[in-house]
């Protein structure tokens, strides 16, 4: 098993993964961001106002889904 930003998301191989990423939709995409927002997270690399910004960025993403 491989995995990525820490174990968040996890894929047998190489090639499982390359095909998901190939495969993304914007659901999916939001998804991949919001695992990396949160590994960088509990990792310590944003201060609290940088996660907060993020967090409003991908609530608007999400809220406009369905509207594009």
């Amino acid at each position: 098993m491989n995995s990525i930003f820490g174990g968040l998301i996890e894929f047998d191989n190489k090639e499982e993964f390359e095909n998901y990423i190939n495969s993304l939709d914007r659901k999916s995409a939001i998804q991949i961001i919001e695992k990396q927002v949160e590994y960088i997270v509990m990792n310590g690399g944003f201060t609290l106002t940088e996660n907060h910004a993020l967090y409003k960025c991908l609530e608007i993403l999400k809220e406009n889904e369905n509207h594009d």
